[in-house]
């Protein structure tokens, strides 16, 4: 199912990037880790000159009036494609925090919760759940979110969340304990803890 996948994607993302349970979900993670810019800024960590930087900065410069410009994608698409928007709100691993025009740079990981697009501020917007990813904020105005899977938040059947909910506690009560069966099931239950709250039901 559409929820079901949603759990399997933060299992293999959180397995891979924080905890290290098992190498093959490592080799998964690594093939759909979500990076709208990260080649980028891997390249430019490698080899960083002066007029790369400068450049940089006069672009960055250049938009800093302009309008904030969102980039949401999965890895098959993006579902916010180079758009004006008021504010994109993100569910970070240090607390839920909106991003607006002349925010800070940097660069967040984002836990299980709601990407919360507002375009105008004023009634127009849109909410996605996604079961983890990235959000890189850019000196230019421009914002890039990434994450492994989205889903809209209205299209989520309370009633399935509540049903993989149990069957990935029994999971957990079946795994043997420190083992990457486990690990999954327990980030499993987190990302449904997090569709619950989401959704405004217990599970």
């Amino acid at each position: 199912s559409r929820v079901a996948a949603v759990a399997s994607g933060e299992a293999t993302h959180t397995a891979a990037v924080r905890m290290a349970v098992a190498g093959r979900v490592a080799a998964r993670w690594v093939r759909a880790a979500p990076a709208v810019r990260a080649p980028v800024l891997a390249r430019r960590s490698i080899a960083t000159t002066r007029a790369a930087l400068a450049e940089e900065a006069e672009e960055a410069h250049a938009n800093v009036d302009g309008d904030m410009l969102l980039t949401f994608a999965v890895p098959d698409k993006a579902l916010v494609q180079k758009r004006a928007i008021f504010r994109v709100t993100v569910p970070g691993r240090a607390g839920t925090f909106g991003i607006q025009k002349r925010s800070p740079p940097m660069l967040a990981e984002l836990r299980p919760g709601v990407v919360d697009v507002d375009f105008d501020g004023k009634g127009d917007s849109v909410q996605y759940f996604v079961p983890g990813g990235f959000a890189f904020t850019h000196a230019d105005n421009t914002v890039d979110v990434s994450a492994p899977e989205a889903v809209l938040l209205e299209d989520i059947d309370a009633d399935l969340v509540r049903s993989e909910a149990e069957k990935a506690k029994q999971a957990k009560d079946a795994a043997a304990s420190g083992s990457p069966e486990e690990a999954k099931a327990a980030i499993a239950s987190e990302v449904y803890k997090a569709l619950g709250h989401a959704l405004g039901v217990s599970v």
